[in-house]
């Protein structure tokens, strides 16, 4: 049995997935102990050959699991896993050298609980990013609602145990996987010093709200809802609002107008201001951009999230 299993799903990273794996080559330990398995998505481009070049150095293969999506492509690589523990990581990521000793370290010291870190930034990352990041992910540390599934590490025992990803899901099955671990009483934490630099963080507000449409779509689960509680609120509260604005114009009632306007601003302010110093005030008006293009987008996705969290709860299409 290998000790480690690095899994990483994949579709035309022609890209990124030689970064990625010169990234794992440069880990610290006995690379003996390690095997890197490449859940590849039917990709059209040099994916597979770059990962087949790389056999001479690492303990790695790929192999073709067409039509799937990410969650069940993760699955497929677990379920042919040798290694005690789940290394998942994306191929747009580069991990450090030290990645998985100090994994070993703390599940070692603390059996049983899902590790991994929020993303660190590529230094070309754009402005959205980097203020997200800065707002709601530097130095989180300690027990998280999830952590994401391009960093997540596990013993395999435990990742089975809770049942895995969900394979229905597009996005968000690293939240969703999160939840059940949380409900079955198995602890998510998050360790800066685990932190894997993520190549595909956003370069321009267009591209987050594209990620946040992608990831809003799939919010709503049966286990997932708890930990998207905040996100749905605010979703909910914003389309509201945005109904309301329509209303107000189509109706010609310029209070109505007004008063939704102003409601819609009120999140955004006040989760902008609330984490607030001297350089955080001089970026403020990004700050409320970013957040309320956040609530439109997933304000927008909320009737796509709801629609197809009732089909995946109906028996016959799980």
């Amino acid at each position: 049995m290998k000790q480690w299993s690095i899994i990483i799903p994949a579709l035309n990273e022609e890209k990124h997935i030689g970064g990625c794996l010169e990234s794992i080559c440069q880990l610290k330990g006995n690379r003996d102990e390690i095997e890197v398995l490449v859940a590849d998505n039917g990709s059209s481009d040099g994916t597979v050959a770059i990962v087949n070049s790389y056999a001479s150095r690492l303990n790695v293969r790929a192999f073709v699991c067409q039509g799937l999506r990410v969650g069940a492509l993760r699955n497929a690589a677990a379920e042919v896993a040798s290694g005690r523990f789940l290394a998942f990581v994306d191929a747009d990521c580069l991990v450090h050298s030290n990645w998985l000793e100090t994994a070993s370290e703390i599940l070692s010291s603390c059996p049983g609980i899902i590790i991994g870190s929020p993303y660190a930034l590529p230094s070309e990352a754009g402005w959205p990013a980097r203020i997200w990041h800065q707002r709601f992910h530097y130095d989180k540390r300690g027990d998280v609602s999830y952590v994401p599934g391009g960093n997540l590490l596990v013993e395999r025992a435990v990742f089975w145990k809770i049942g895995g990803f969900d394979p229905v899901l597009r996005s968000n099955e690293d939240s969703q996987f999160c939840s059940r671990a949380k409900l079955s009483g198995t602890r998510v934490c998050a360790f800066p010093e685990l932190a894997v630099v993520h190549l595909g963080a956003e370069k321009n507000l267009l591209h987050f709200a594209r990620r946040q449409l992608w990831h809003g779509s799939n919010v709503i689960s049966r286990a997932g809802i708890r930990g998207n509680a905040r996100a749905i609120g605010l979703a909910a509260y914003t389309l509201l609002c945005a109904s309301l604005i329509v209303k107000g114009a189509v109706l010609l009632e310029p209070k109505l107008l007004i008063a939704a306007f102003l409601g819609l601003l009120v999140p955004p302010i006040a989760m902008a201001a609330s984490k607030s110093n001297d350089s955080g005030i001089r970026v403020m008006p990004k700050v409320i951009l970013l957040i309320l293009t956040y609530a439109l987008v997933r304000a927008y996705a909320l009737p796509i999230a709801a629609f197809r969290g009732v089909r995946a709860w109906r028996p016959e299409q799980r």
